[in-house]
C-alpha cells in the first residue's frame, strides 16, 4: 500500500484524474481503492464497473472532507440533520442534503460526471495494478465480444493466505450484527441500527412505490421478513476448526477453493499434429479460466473465514432486505445463511432445541440429503443414515484424516450434519440440536407455473401431486434427451455426434441447470452455455477431452437437443410464460412500468430502462483499452420488459409463499427460520410444523384466487391499459391444487 500511496501523487498523470485527486490524502485513496477492489473481485467484474465504483467512493470522500476543512461547524450540523432523517439510508438523499447546504452557504460542491468518476477510478486502479501487483486485467473473448475483468494475482492470493486474520481490508463494511436487527416498519427504517450502515428495504427505490411500503399496509410481508432476520445464529466452531486447519496448512477446502493453480499444459513440439495443438490450446484456455475463477473463490473464502473467526463465540444476526420482486437477502457479506456450502456449514442456530423423536427422524433425513441421497424416498434416506451410522460417527471424530466428506457435492454441510449425528448417537433424543434443517422445492419455478395453469402432468413431475417416491423432472428430461440421442445415431448429419455423446454419458446433472432456468425465460444460448460448462467440469475432473477439436459443434448439438427435450416434457407452463409476455407488450404500448401486487401484498414494479453506451479509450501502463460505459435513460426497455415479466412474476409468487409461511410460523410460536428463496429451514424438532405450513400456504395461495386474473387486473389498473385489450390466458388444466397438502415430496 505504501508504494501505491507514493504513486498516486506522481507527476505526469492524466490531467482529468490529476485535477480531481490532487487534494486527496494518498493513504485514504489507497485504502478506499483496495477495499473497493477486494470487495468486488471475489467474482468476475468488468474493469470499468469497478473503476466507476472506486471513483464514486473517492468523490464522496473528497467532497465531504473539503466541506469539513472549510466549514467544520456547518459540516457537523449537516451530519446531525442527515442522521435524524428517515431518508438517511439513501445515497441520493445524503448527496442532495450536502449539495443544498453547500449552495445555501456558498460552499464549493461540484458533482463529478460519470466520465470523471471513470477517469479517477481508472487512474487509481492503474496505480494499484502497477505498484502493488495485487490485481491484473484479464481479457476474455466470447464469440464476437471482448470482456476485460479485474482478477486477483498470485501475489494477492498469497498475501491473503498470510494476512487474512489481521487484514482490515477483508473485514466487510456490512458484517453480521451482535444484537437483533431493527424490525422493518417501512421501506426506510429497519435492519442495521446506525443510519450510516442502513440500506433501503427494497434495493431499487422507485417513485412508483410512494408511501405504500409500511408494516400496517403489508403485515404479511413485513412480519415474515422481520421473523427471519430476528433468527439468532452462531458460528459452528467444530466446522470452523476443521476449515481453518485445512486453510492454515495450505490444503484445499473441498467444494470451496483450491489453494494452488492448475498447471497450464506445456507447449507441444512444432511438429505435433494440428489436432493436438488445437486440443492443447483449448485446454490451456480452460485452465486459465478455471484458475481465474478459483482466485476469486479464494478471496471469498479468506473473507468468510475472517468473519467467522471474529464472530466465534458470539450470537449473531443477519439483517435482511428485498429485491423488487419481494425476495429476501441477508445484507452482510461473505458469511450468510444464503452463502456457499462453506458458509452454510459454518452456521448453526443460536438457540438449541432437544431433538425429540421426530427431530431425530428429520436429522437422519438431513444427513442423507447432505450426502446426496435426496432423490430417495424418506424412509430410504433414514435407512441409509442408520446403515452408515458407525462411519458417520467415525468421520465426525477424525474429520482431518477421514475424508469421506470430501467426496460429496456439499462437503461442509455434510460434515456439519455428521457432527450433529454424532451428538444424537451419544445423547439420544435429548440432544440439544442447533442444526438448521432444510427442505427444497422440486424445481420451484415449474411448481408455480403448474399451479397457475393447473397443468396436472407438469404438477406430477414437480411433486404437486402425492406419490410414494419423489418425482424427478431432471431425470425425465435426461431420459427424453437419451431417446433423442439414440434416434439421431442413424442420421447422416448428426450420427457421429450422437455416438460421441452416448459414449460421453447422459445423466440428470447435465439437464438440471438448463431445466431450472426454463421458468425464468432461459434461452437456447443459455442451455448451450450450461452444456459447455458441464463438459468443462467433466474435463477438469477426468483430464480427458472426449470431443477433441469438434467440441463446439458437439456442445451446440447437445444444447439444442436438451432444449427440445425440455420443451417436450414441459408444455403448459411455457404457454403461460408466453401469455405473460403478451401482457407486458400491452403495457409497453403506453410506455408504462408493469406493476402488480403479489398474493402477500408486496408491490412489484418492473421498470427496466434503456441504456446508452459509449466507447472510452484508456491506458493502463503500456496497454491501451477500449471499454464500454453504460448509463440508464428514462425510456423503458420494451424488449427486456417483455422477456423479464414471466420470471419476475414467478419470483414474486415464490417470495409471496415464503412471506406467508414465515409470517404464520412466527404467529405460531417458532423462534427460528432460514430461507434461500425455495429452500426453507428451522430447528429439526419443528420441521413437521414447517412442512405442513408451507404446503398449506402454497395451496391456499392458489385456491384463494386465480392469480392470473389478479396479475392482469393489477397490470391494467396501474398502467391504464383497457383490460379488454389484454390477451386471454391459456385454458386451465385439471390439476386439483389441494393435493399439495398431501404431497410429502413437494418440498423435500
Amino acid at each position: 500500500m505504501q508504494s501505491m500511496a507514493a504513486a498516486v501523487k506522481r507527476p505526469g498523470v492524466k490531467a482529468s484524474a490529476f485535477l480531481l485527486l490532487y487534494d486527496a490524502d494518498a493513504w485514504v485513496m489507497s485504502l478506499l481503492t483496495l477495499r473497493t477492489i477486494l470487495d468486488g473481485i471475489s467474482r468476475p467484474r468488468r474493469m470499468q464497473t469497478l473503476a466507476v465504483r472506486v471513483g464514486r467512493e473517492m468523490e464522496t470522500e473528497l467532497r465531504i472532507a473539503s466541506f469539513e476543512r472549510t466549514h467544520a461547524r456547518l459540516h457537523y450540523h449537516t451530519l446531525q440533520r442527515i442522521e435524524k432523517s428517515g431518508d438517511n439510508y439513501r445515497r441520493s438523499y445524503r448527496e442532495k442534503v450536502w449539495a443544498t447546504t453547500a449552495k445555501k452557504h456558498d460552499v464549493p460542491w461540484a458533482a463529478w460526471t460519470e466520465d470523471q468518476r471513470f477517469a479517477a477510478g481508472m487512474f487509481l486502479v492503474d496505480a494499484l495494478m502497477r505498484h502493488t501487483g495485487l490485481v491484473e486485467a484479464v481479457t476474455t473473448k466470447v464469440r464476437a465480444q471482448t470482456r476485460i475483468d479485474l482478477a486477483p494475482t498470485k501475489i494477492l492470493q498469497d498475501w491473503l493466505d498470510e494476512q487474512h486474520q489481521l487484514c482490515s481490508t477483508m473485514r466487510p463494511r456490512r458484517a453480521p450484527m451482535l444484537c437483533p436487527p431493527l424490525p422493518w416498519v417501512d421501506r426506510k427504517v429497519g435492519g442495521y441500527l446506525t443510519p450510516e450502515m442502513r440500506r433501503p428495504l427494497v434495493r431499487v427505490v422507485l417513485p412508483e412505490y410512494g408511501s405504500e411500503f409500511t408494516a400496517e399496509q403489508m403485515p404479511v410481508v413485513f412480519g415474515g421478513l422481520n421473523f427471519i432476520q430476528a433468527t439468532p445464529w452462531r458460528v459452528n466452531t467444530r466446522v470452523l476448526d476443521v476449515a481453518l486447519e485445512l486453510w492454515d496448512n495450505g490444503l484445499d477446502l473441498p467444494g470451496a477453493c483450491r489453494r494452488n493453480d492448475i498447471e497450464i499444459p506445456p507447449r507441444l513440439p512444432d511438429n505435433a499434429p494440428k489436432e493436438e495443438w488445437l486440443g492443447r490450446k483449448v485446454r490451456a484456455r480452460e485452465v486459465r479460466s478455471d484458475n481465474q475463477a478459483n482466485a476469486g473463490r479464494r478471496i471469498n473464502v479468506a473473507g468468510l473465514l475472517g468473519v467467522a473467526r471474529l464472530d466465534r463465540g458470539h450470537t449473531i444476526w443477519f439483517p435482511h432486505d428485498m429485491d423488487f420482486r419481494g425476495r429476501m437477502y441477508p445484507q452482510p457479506q461473505y458469511l450468510t445463511p444464503q452463502g456457499s456450502d462453506l458458509a452454510v456449514g459454518l452456521l448453526e442456530f443460536g438457540e438449541a432445541k432437544p431433538l425429540g423423536r421426530r427431530g431425530a427422524w428429520w436429522l437422519a433425513v438431513m444427513v442423507a440429503n447432505a450426502a446426496g441421497q435426496d432423490k430417495l424416498d424418506f424412509e430410504s434416506r433414514v435407512a441409509w443414515t442408520l446403515e452408515h451410522s458407525d462411519r458417520l460417527v467415525a468421520m465426525a471424530g477424525d474429520p482431518l484424516n477421514d475424508r469421506w466428506w470430501h467426496e460429496v457435492d456439499a462437503p461442509f454441510a455434510f460434515l456439519a450434519a455428521a457432527f450433529e449425528w454424532q451428538g444424537y448417537v451419544e445423547q439420544g433424543e435429548a440432544y440439544p440440536s442447533r442444526m438448521s434443517g432444510g427442505v427444497d422445492g422440486s424445481c420451484n419455478g415449474i411448481q408455480h407455473l403448474a399451479a397457475l395453469s393447473r397443468d396436472e402432468e407438469a404438477g406430477k413431475l414437480v411433486n404437486l401431486v402425492p406419490g410414494d417416491r419423489p418425482s424427478d423432472i431432471y431425470r425425465r428430461v435426461a431420459d427424453r434427451l437419451q431417446e433423442r440421442i439414440n434416434s439421431d445415431k442413424a442420421d447422416l448429419t448428426y450420427g457421429w455426434m450422437a455416438e460421441a455423446w452416448d459414449a460421453f454419458g447422459i445423466d440428470r446433472s447435465m439437464c438440471k441447470r438448463p431445466t431450472m432456468i426454463l421458468p425464468y425465460n432461459g434461452t437456447r444460448k443459455a442451455v448451450i452455455d450450461y452444456t459447455n460448462d458441464h463438459v468443462t467440469e467433466r474435463v477438469r475432473l477426468t483430464g480427458s477431452h472426449p470431443f477433441g477439436v469438434a467440441r463446439p459443434k458437439c456442445v451446440y448439438y447437445a444444447g439444442l437437443r436438451i432444449w427440445d427435450a425440455m420443451t417436450e416434457v414441459v408444455t403448459g407452463p411455457r404457454q403461460l410464460m408466453e401469455w405473460a409476455g403478451k401482457v407486458a407488450a400491452e403495457t409497453n404500448k403506453l410506455k408504462a412500468p408493469l406493476i402488480w401486487r403479489s398474493p402477500s401484498g408486496f408491490l412489484v414494479v418492473q421498470a427496466y430502462r434503456e441504456k446508452t453506451t459509449r466507447r472510452v479509450r484508456t491506458r493502463m501502463g503500456d496497454v491501451a483499452y477500449r471499454l464500454t460505459l453504460r448509463s440508464p435513460t428514462e425510456e423503458l426497455d420494451r424488449r427486456r420488459q417483455t422477456r423479464a415479466v414471466a420470471p419476475n412474476w414467478i419470483h414474486s409468487l415464490d417470495a409471496a409463499a415464503l412471506h406467508a409461511t414465515a409470517y404464520r410460523l412466527s404467529k405460531e410460536g417458532l423462534t427460528a427460520m432460514t430461507a434461500v428463496h425455495d429452500k426453507y429451514g428451522t430447528h429439526l424438532a419443528d420441521m413437521d410444523q414447517l412442512v405442513f405450513t408451507l404446503r398449506d400456504e402454497f395451496a391456499a395461495m392458489y385456491e384463494s384466487a386465480d392469480q392470473r386474473e389478479r396479475f392482469v387486473q393489477d397490470a391494467c389498473s396501474y398502467s391504464g391499459v383497457d383490460i379488454s385489450a389484454m390477451p386471454e390466458p391459456p385454458p386451465l388444466g385439471s390439476l386439483d391444487i389441494s393435493c399439495v397438502r398431501e404431497s410429502p415430496y413437494f418440498f423435500s
